[in-house]
């Protein structure tokens, strides 16, 4: 069994680039760590350690029963115009380091010239095919402004229970994607576990 990353963008519906990265950064190790029942510092987007995992637990006690419930909590599926988590992207196209927090040139969300505006986030169901399953996170991107934009990097931040951004995966686009006024950018990650 191996894990595969791919990474995809789209213009106005188009298909351009479709390329596997190698872009796991060490807060994914650290929240599985985490989540297991282990110790390890997450980083998050500020600088700061965070006690953060993937699955919070919710303790309820009644007379008679100690219940768990692990819920999920730490989610990925940003809402539009929220561009401090989910999939994000930015215009440095400088190669990706294990320990990268951020973004190095973050697009901020908006309408303005510069800005790219940030649609809603979205998770796939779990996909099964003939050699494994997938999941895919995509989000679309539209130039409101009236100069191109160069997309040179794309990351997937997640929120936690303490509210905090933390960038899992970082990969760059090499050349940049060029987003023209009025265009729509999709882009994508997809994770894949093949036998």
């Amino acid at each position: 069994m191996r894990f595969v990353l791919l990474k995809r963008v789209y213009l106005n519906g188009k298909k351009i680039h479709e390329q596997p990265c190698d872009s796991f950064l060490y807060n994914l190790v650290a929240l599985l760590c985490n989540s297991f029942g282990g110790s390890a510092n997450v980083i998050d987007i500020d600088g700061n350690n965070i006690d953060e995992r993937m699955i919070w637990h919710d303790w309820f006690n009644t007379w008679y029963t100690k219940t768990v419930i692990a819920k999920p909590y730490f989610v990925v599926n940003a809402p539009e115009g929220d561009d401090s988590y989910g999939l994000i992207v930015g215009r440095s196209n400088i190669p990706e380091l294990l320990t990268d927090r951020m973004l190095r040139d973050k697009i901020p969300h908006g309408s303005e010239d510069g800005k790219l505006y940030y649609r809603e986030c979205t998770v796939s169901d779990v996909i099964e095919n003939e050699d494994g399953f997938s999941i895919t996170i995509s989000r679309q991107f539209v130039n409101y402004g009236t100069v191109n934009i160069e997309v040179g990097e794309m990351g997937l931040a997640g929120k936690g229970a303490y509210g905090k951004s933390v960038l899992i995966i970082r990969d760059i686009w090499n050349p940049k994607v060029v987003v023209e006024s009025d265009d729509i950018a999709t882009f994508e990650f997809e994770i894949q576990i093949k036998s």
